[in-house]
């Protein structure tokens, strides 16, 4: 599993285990207090419960004698769940990150909620997201295409994912603007975010205004 922490809290006369980087400490405890701590009077007890905190989910699970806060397994299949919510945690601390740096309010998306891509985006170097609405219904708002695109795809050329599955297609760092309101549109090379512009397609965002 790697290097890790474990960050406790008590709920309920329970004490909860997070797992995470030793730089999530403070993340991870929030999540504990903030998703779980409501939950304090639950009957039978904490064991089996589920929040969604951000764009992930967690759920209690009693492990090796501890009660530990899971996550989807992200990178095999998100109905399972692991004992290291340290991805979970870095793809929530950059959302927040960004919505911050922009002083914007931002707009949900949970990992299971669907993205509709153009099947051509999912192999292109060069992508754009465009929020087209909210979250709903079990869709995510939001669109993947290609950069280079010159029109809209026909149906038969469009895909349907969760947006968990981004971590699959070895393109995590999309995950990092899905908190953006709508009408929000980000670009992408690779992993390099190159721009943001908002609703009425004003860039908000560039690697050149963010060094300034």
């Amino acid at each position: 599993m790697g290097r890790y922490l474990e960050v406790t809290a008590k709920i309920a006369g329970e004490t909860v285990v997070a797992r995470c980087a030793p730089e999530q400490a403070h993340e991870a405890r929030t999540m504990i207090e903030r998703g779980f701590g409501p939950l304090a009077g639950r009957k039978p007890g904490l064991e089996g419960a589920v929040v969604v905190f951000g764009w992930a989910a967690y759920r209690l699970e009693r492990r090796e004698g501890q009660l530990l806060a899971c996550e989807p397994d992200f990178d095999e299949d998100p109905r399972q769940f692991r004992s290291d919510v340290s991805a979970s945690l870095r793809v929530v601390a950059r959302q927040v990150g960004l919505v911050k740096m922009l002083g914007v309010k931002p707009e949900g998306c949970r990992f299971d909620d669907k993205i509709v891509a153009d099947r051509a985006a999912l192999r292109a170097r060069e992508v754009v997201l465009h929020r087209t609405g909210v979250a709903k219904g079990g869709a995510s708002g939001w669109y993947m295409g290609r950069a280079d695109a010159k029109g809209k795809p026909s149906a038969e050329e469009l895909a349907g994912f969760m947006s968990c599955g981004l971590v699959r297609l070895g393109r995590e760092r999309l995950l990092d603007v899905l908190a953006l309101p709508v009408g929000y549109i980000a670009r992408f090379d690779g992993d390099t975010l190159l721009g943001i512009a908002d609703a009425r397609n004003r860039e908000v965002y560039s690697p050149k205004r963010a060094r300034n």
